[in-house]
């Protein structure tokens, strides 16, 4: 139980981070409103990766043509 509890506690003191750090750079939002959108995120294809994409990321790509 402790380890859930101290895992809330981290993520909620880096969700406050993150209004913090929205607030300096011009963002108003608040801590349910960061919760929310990330669950929406997490929850659609919106960011997804494509495969090509992945594997440009993972070193699997191959580049071939002239490059300059």
């Amino acid at each position: 139980m402790e380890d859930v509890v101290s895992g809330r506690s981290v993520a909620n003191s880096l969700t406050s981070s993150l209004v913090v750090l929205g607030k300096e750079n011009g963002y108003e939002f608040s801590q349910d409103e960061l919760n929310d959108s990330w669950t929406q995120l997490q929850e659609s294809d919106e960011g997804s990766l494509t495969e090509f994409e992945l594997n440009v990321v993972a070193g699997g790509g191959m580049v071939t043509g002239d490059c300059t």
